[in-house]
């Protein structure tokens, strides 16, 4: 194995390149896709569609656009600014947002290589996180979809501000993590993966007021565009979960995240949304439920146990359970129950993770 270390490193630029064409190859059949679900409200439907030029539109609007209220605080302005980009060029002719779908995939793909190898992995550690995470079945609701450009869009930028700012390139660092709360509210959890690399550094600066401050600037920006920051209460179609007591969500989060664990390792089945017809209220803890926090639990413990034993693997489950977390039903009630498509984001530590532990079982240095 050693001597694929080698050279995987001696031929990195090549890999990288492969590992994008790697990326786009089971996703191809997504290009003769018609827009389908929620495109029909973010695109066809969303009047911001046809406001290329107009950035003002795009940054004093909801992502939904007027007509679905409930949903009215979800705000993503680089996402419905790219969508009209592609309609001024073609339309609502459905390929060309899947072609940039593919290619933002690609992009994400190679930006977590590098960055595994920023925080300190080997060169073939890298690459088989990036090609898990190119292939990994539980990406098609993302790619597939065309509002699944958002998780695309904040996993490009997450992932070139966590890389900047492990280079200490701290203003594109913080540049790139706006990008990203400006694609998608996922991005906070991103800040966190970047304070908690200050802690690991132990530099004792004060580093780590950055990213929190341009996530204070961002809900600012955020309340001022739409007036608020949690948005109408949503309804039983939106979060199954929501007329439920908090120890009934607990509960079901920790069936929720077996689930989510069965979706990243044993991926049999993929629906496309988790919503009323398969998340049913946990109404008292069974033994699904138990392993479900429990494993939850764990991770959280690891991410602190290996903070200066194993850093890598550190950040890797900080970069998995940190976006995960906020949409586990554990915190605030989303305009959601599951959708396999927030699972992008998280699913970059979970690779990086696999990879360590296939490259440290074949005794190979990481």
């Amino acid at each position: 194995m050693d001597s694929w270390s080698a050279l995987a490193e001696r031929y990195w630029a090549y890999a990288l390149a492969l590992l994008a064409i790697i990326s786009a190859l089971p996703h191809f059949a997504t290009l003769s896709n018609e827009l389908v679900f929620d495109d029909h409200l973010a695109i066809e439907q969303n009047p911001l569609t046809r406001e290329p030029v107009d950035l003002a539109a795009h940054f004093t609007s909801g992502f939904w656009g007027e007509e679905y209220e409930l949903t009215i605080a979800t705000w993503r302005p680089l996402v419905t600014l790219s969508f009209a980009w592609n309609y001024a060029i073609h339309g609502l002719s459905p390929i060309g947002y899947h072609i940039v779908n593919l290619m933002l995939h690609a992009l994400a793909t190679v930006l977590l290589a590098l960055l595994a190898v920023n925080w300190g992995a080997g060169h073939l550690t890298a690459l088989v996180a990036g090609l898990l995470f190119a292939v990994l079945p539980v990406h098609v609701e993302a790619i597939a979809a065309g509002v699944g450009r958002a998780d695309l869009m904040l996993a490009c930028a997450a992932f070139g501000a966590l890389h900047c700012w492990e280079r200490r390139r701290l203003t594109a660092a913080l540049v790139l993590l706006l990008l990203a709360l400006l694609s998608k509210e996922m991005a906070v959890a991103v800040a966190g993966v970047m304070v908690w690399r200050e802690v690991q550094l132990r530099e004792y600066r004060f580093y780590w007021l950055m990213p929190l401050a341009v996530v204070v600037l961002w809900l600012v920006a955020r309340y001022l565009a739409l007036g608020t920051l949690l948005g109408p209460t949503p309804g039983l179609l939106e979060n199954p979960l929501v007329e439920q007591s908090y120890l009934i969500r607990v509960w079901s989060a920790g069936e929720i995240a077996v689930r989510v664990l069965q979706l990243l390792v044993a991926p049999f089945v993929l629906l496309h949304d988790y919503g009323l017809a398969t998340v049913t209220p946990a109404v008292l803890p069974g033994a699904v439920s138990l392993l479900g926090l429990s494993l939850l639990a764990t991770g959280i413990g690891l991410i602190f146990w290996t903070a200066f034993r194993r850093p890598l693997v550190s950040v890797a489950m900080a970069l998995f359970l940190g976006p995960y977390l906020l949409v586990s039903h554990l915190g605030p009630t989303l305009p959601m129950g599951m959708a396999e498509r927030v699972l992008y984001l998280p699913s970059a530590g979970f690779c990086l993770l696999v990879a360590i532990g296939i490259l440290a079982l074949c005794r190979t240095p990481n």
